[in-house]
């Protein structure tokens, strides 16, 4: 609390003519060397309206004296043994006045900082007079102010300004917990290192944050599995520093292949993005490394149960900063609880799988070591205050090694399987006064998957496969951006990109006498021109309208892709949106049923020609609305998305046939989002209801059916909760099983009678995911802190089924062999945990 101060005029005083004030007035006496008070002055009203003990407070905050009292009514003035004080104060917009939850408030050059609550309320104890507090927040202006310019109020009140780029503009705070924003042109961004703990993870994963927005599905329980708005996850664009990812996990999916602890920004679009994303039909994940040059060295070590990590970020010089970060399991070395949950998840009806069964029965050796690590690093310079150049690099590799020898059967095989992904990127971001800016890109990524099998009989090689998948992606980008006046942004750009892309399947068995190849050897130069118009007026009204037109040379075609999005203010707290985008996609995944004989990462990406692969279109429409009002968020959209362009393998229809049949999909869908937050405590409850439906002219007689992954219900119901240095989070997740082709039996004691095309559903699906943290200082100077993480994934040990297929085994049991119908359902991940431990400096 403050001194009063009603029609006066604010005074600056000496301490000594306020103290004898003070005397007359509440008739007290002070006791005080005079070196101790001298050149000290204060604010000061003569008004008996406050409390003795409250203006005594604002004095030793202004004065940073410490008064003891030692009777009824005398008191002694002393300098402070530390020169270190409390802080505490709010954080709100400047032009909306409104409190800013989950803002940033760090001390500068020290790993000390908080969050505000839902007040937009914050307290710093113990710290220096000297030190630099750094007030940030997305899509405003960070602002730095020393402690003792904050201590002639008892707490602080901070207005942060909204960022000059309007794109920044955020119109939502606190979306499903702190560090979570969502911005006027619809887009969802988010600090990892921000945000509070997510309900079944040990470290704040992108992938898995990702997963917890509305509308986005996941129905195989991978870190990069997300269907959103009826799309697959291979149409989904993932950006790492600009850099195009064509695989961003670990474990065949399971653990993401991007390190939290170095990713400064993630930019989520689950419908019109912005005209600058191309070659994508589903989402925009666009992921940003850290953009400022430290003071001082800042890093952390970490370990969990699936692999260690470190990351450093050095300041060379004041303009010049080097990031390094590394991981690497430890599955080759202990086989945790959490790994052994994965890879009974993961090798399920696999080779693998079957080894494992045959050598439980008769003599046999067998080895399967799994391994993975990925590296990324980046170069930040600043030669000028308009200018930014950075150099980014990300490494990411998998691979698995099995094999078996039995010497009951003189059987040897070997499966090796290796997947990488390389990327660099040069990036100069240049400004020209407030107006116009301008940034020129390239990017390169290198994808290979290689996949080798050999079976030997008495020595003797009677069987290999083999398989290569190879992507070159070269890409530059050119963009100027002109701001007309305060509200308007006008930007124009230019994309170049080159696609090379090789696949080679290749199988032989000597004892079926069947030898074939497949390969793929292609190119494809792309030219595109866009252009995105902006205009936002104080969150009252946006409108984002935007085109791209585009050049595919394989293709010979020229496309265009029109986008638009609109958000007005209807009432106070209440806003209507809407948007509408056209998207293309050259480059997909398809399923390959040729090489079965692993079981493992049986998709290769291929590029759209004019023969037997067709350019993906998509077309979505989207009408939404919002209320956020005393702590309540509610969030609906509606919408519906066309595709074309789809393949009877892309979504692998159950291995019908190996042919490609060319056909189309069509969802509807509606989202819906309740949350409500108290100071320490954020509660949300999501639901998604739609349907995704194909029709295919040469499957199930042209008639419509059921997407592999429609989910026609989904229910989610998280909460997080935080007290003192702990940190809680709990989530249930319930939806409807997804569909599955049933079967009559067989036929000729060979043939699988189906009895249609995705006919009948799975059982309901449902699982309890829990977290906790604990954070601490391990040093008196705080400058080295430590986290200890906890999670439980599937608490109640739910064995849900993910998947159901039918194979066909011999069966001799009853003296002659015959065929046999064999259900194979893949189920979920049981009991999974997980415990972190991480050092920050």
């Amino acid at each position: 609390m403050s001194i009063s101060i009603t029609s006066q005029t604010t005074q600056l005083k000496t301490l000594k003519e306020v103290l004898v004030e003070l005397s007359d007035l509440y008739e007290v006496k002070f006791s005080f060397y005079d070196e101790v008070i001298n050149g000290k002055k204060v604010i000061f009203i003569k008004e008996k309206k406050d409390e003795l003990e409250i203006v005594i407070k604002n004095l030793e905050l202004q004065s940073q004296l410490f008064f003891r009292k030692i009777s009824n009514n005398r008191y002694i003035i002393l300098k402070p043994k530390k020169k270190k004080v409390d802080i505490c104060g709010t954080i709100t917009s400047l032009n909306s006045k409104e409190p800013l939850v989950g803002a940033t408030i760090t001390l500068k050059n020290k790993s000390i900082g908080v969050e505000t609550d839902i007040n937009g309320a914050f307290q710093l104890k113990n710290i220096e007079l000297k030190d630099t507090i750094r007030f940030s927040y997305i899509g405003y202006t960070t602002k730095e102010k020393v402690v003792e310019e904050l201590l002639s109020n008892t707490c602080a009140s901070i207005s942060l300004k909204e960022e000059d780029d309007v794109l920044n503009e955020v119109v939502i705070t606190n979306y499903l917990t702190n560090g979570i924003s969502k911005t006027i042109d619809g887009a969802v961004v988010f600090k990892p290192k921000n945000q509070d703990i997510i309900p079944g993870l040990t470290e704040p994963d992108v992938f898995y944050t990702v997963q917890q927005l509305p509308g986005i599905v996941n129905v195989d329980e991978t870190a990069t599995g997300m269907h959103i708005r009826g799309g697959t996850p291979d149409q989904n664009l993932i950006l790492f520093d600009q850099i195009k990812l064509f695989t961003a996990s670990h474990f065949f999916g399971a653990i993401s292949a991007l390190n939290p602890e170095t990713i400064d920004r993630v930019e989520v679009y689950r419908r019109a993005s912005n005209a600058k994303y191309g070659n994508h039909i589903g989402g925009v994940i666009d992921v940003e490394t850290t953009n400022t040059v430290p003071k001082k060295i800042k890093g952390s070590v970490g370990v969990n149960f699936t692999h260690v990590d470190a990351n450093l970020n050095i300041p060379i010089s004041k303009k010049l900063s080097l990031l390094v970060s590394g991981r690497r399991s430890i599955t080759d070395v202990l086989n945790t609880p959490t790994y052994r949950e994965l890879s009974q998840k993961t090798f399920q009806y696999t080779v693998i799988s079957d080894d494992e069964r045959i050598a439980s029965e008769v003599d046999a050796d067998i080895n399967t070591v799994a391994f993975f690590q990925d590296f990324n690093t980046k170069i930040l310079y600043k030669p000028t205050d308009n200018d930014k150049i950075s150099l980014s690099q990300i490494g990411i590799k998998n691979s698995l090694n099995h094999s078996f020898a039995s010497s009951t059967f003189n059987d040897n095989k070997k499966d090796e399987l290796l997947i990488e992904n390389k990327g660099y990127n040069l990036t100069w971001d240049r400004s020209f006064g407030k107006k116009i800016s301008s940034k020129v890109a390239v990017s390169y990524s290198d994808y290979d998957l290689r996949y080798r099998n050999n079976k030997q009989k008495d020595g003797v090689q009677y069987a290999f496969t083999e398989k290569d998948n190879r992507i070159s992606n070269l890409e530059i980008n050119t963009s100027v951006g002109y701001k007309i006046g305060t509200n308007t942004l006008l930007t124009l750009g230019y994309q170049y990109a080159f696609n090379k892309l090789y696949f080679l399947l290749g199988k032989k068995n000597d004892y079926v006498f069947v030898e074939s190849y497949s390969t793929q050897n292609d190119s494809n130069e792309s030219h595109t021109v866009f252009y995105e118009y902006l205009y936002n007026q104080n969150k009252d009204f946006t409108v984002s309208i935007g085109n791209r037109v585009n050049y595919f040379s394989l293709l010979d075609k020229v496309t265009f892709e029109p986008r638009a999005f609109a958000q007005v203010k209807i009432l106070p707290k209440f806003w209507l949106n809407s948007s509408y985008e056209r998207k293309q996609q050259n480059i997909t995944r398809v399923v390959e049923f040729y090489t079965t004989d692993f079981g493992l990462e049986n998709q290769l990406w291929s590029l759209s020609n004019k023969n037997n692969i067709p350019l993906l279109e998509s077309e979505q429409i989207t009408l939404g609305a919002f209320l956020q009002n005393n702590n309540w968020l509610i969030d609906l959209d509606v919408y519906r998305r066309n595709i074309s362009g789809i393949t009877s393998l892309t979504s692998g229809f159950d291995s019908f046939t190996n042919e490609l049949f060319i056909g189309r999909s069509k969802t509807i869908g509606l989202d819906f989002l309740v949350k409500k937050s108290w100071k320490n405590y954020n509660a949300w409850i999501s639901y998604h209801t739609g349907k995704t439906s194909f029709v295919i002219d040469q499957i199930n007689d042209g008639n419509e059916f059921n997407g592999n992954f429609d989910v026609a219900h989904s229910l989610y119901i998280a909460n997080n909760f935080k007290y003192n240095n702990f940190n809680f989070s709990l989530g249930f997740t319930y939806r409807g099983g997804i569909p599955f082709t049933s079967n009559s039996g067989l036929a000729n004691n060979y043939f699988i009678v189906r009895n249609g095309v995705n006919d009948r559903r799975l059982p309901d699906y449902h699982r309890l995911d829990f977290s906790a943290g604990y954070d601490f200082y391990m040093n008196r100077k705080k400058t080295l802190k430590g986290r200890i993480n906890l999670s439980f994934l599937n608490v109640y040990n739910k064995k849900n089924i993910l998947k159901r297929g039918y194979d066909v085994v011999q069966d001799n049991t009853n003296g002659f062999e015959e065929s046999k119908l064999v259900e194979q359902n893949t189920e979920s991940l049981g009991f999974t945990p997980n415990v972190s431990f991480r050092v920050s400096f």
